[in-house]
């Protein structure tokens, strides 16, 4: 029969797992590492919605929640799984504030193994090239992961909308808890969005389910 932990022996659980001959100066070093994801069942349902909104085609995802709650974890296992899977999946992990070299990125990522090698340059050059070359775009279906949007200008982003509005670009933001001065609850941006998914602290006992599972 499996032991109910307590509050105390779950601290003194995750306090061992630090690992005490490692260097101190490791634990400021902010790194992602999507092999690390821990899977506990709030953020298994969430995968299971994201993945849903992406075979549904959802033009673009809103992933939400407060500093802290895994967002950029989030969106980089996320990116693993889809490159796994052989899809066509960008992700901005720290944001890129220059719009030329956004986009740039952005096009680069998308026509870097184009057979004609030809790679747009800016936002109204990939524009044109999401209407000329289609068909290309169509049977690659590319999905774009931007982490820490709301720190985007809103004319930015007003940029990404246009082209998700092609229904060639699916976009996945994530963001900060929601204000209402942001340009995510906007009617022209808000209806655009037919998935919305808020990510949460770890409950104390989704913490222990998993430990008592693992």
């Amino acid at each position: 029969m499996s032991k109910i932990l307590t509050d105390q022996e779950l601290q003194e659980l995750l306090d061992e797992s630090i690992d005490k001959s490692s260097d101190p100066k490791d634990a400021f070093i902010d790194t992602i590492n999507p092999y690390k994801y821990i899977e506990l069942n709030s953020n298994a349902l969430a995968f299971d919605r994201i993945h849903r909104a992406l075979n549904r085609n959802i033009k673009m995802t809103l992933v939400f929640g407060s500093p802290g709650t895994g967002k950029s974890m989030f969106l980089s296992r996320l990116n693993n799984d889809l490159l796994v899977s052989g899809k066509t999946s960008i992700l901005i992990s720290t944001p890129i504030l220059d719009d030329e070299e956004l986009f740039q990125t952005i096009s680069f990522e998308i026509y870097k193994n184009s057979s004609d090698g030809i790679i747009p340059r800016g936002f109204n050059a990939l524009s044109e090239a999401f209407v000329k070359r289609k068909e290309f775009l169509l049977e690659m279906k590319p999905i774009l992961l931007l982490d820490e949007a709301q720190l985007y200008s809103n004319a930015t982003l007003e940029k990404i909308r246009i082209l998700s509005d092609t229904e060639i670009l699916r976009v996945i933001f994530a963001v900060h808890k929601l204000r209402e001065e942001n340009i995510f609850t906007k009617e022209h941006f808000k209806s655009r969005i037919w998935e919305r998914i808020e990510l949460t602290n770890a409950s104390v006992n989704e913490l222990k389910a998993y430990i008592q599972k693992n």
